[in-house]
């Protein structure tokens, strides 16, 4: 019964947001916290290759290291 009654309240809330009737702020914590498994969608991008790791943690390794990747990933870009 429970669980009945929090998709209930889920439902009614999403409708109420998605037609403007609800403060969509509002609406987005409740379903949050409906316990129905709403939750903020978090992206992750992989780059393919192998990374080594920084041996010595060398500021100047890390920063040439760093800028050679910008470099090759605009350069990438640039060609696509």
């Amino acid at each position: 019964m429970l669980e009945f009654c929090q998709g209930l309240f889920a439902s009614i809330m999403e409708q109420g947001g998605l037609s403007r009737a609800l403060d969509a702020a509002s609406s987005i914590f409740a379903l949050k916290n409906s316990g129905q498994g709403f939750s903020d969608r978090i992206d992750i991008s992989a780059v393919p290759g192998r990374v080594e790791p920084f041996e010595n943690g060398d500021p100047e390794e890390i920063a040439r290291r760093y800028l050679a990747g910008v470099a090759t990933s605009v350069e990438a870009e640039m060609e696509g």
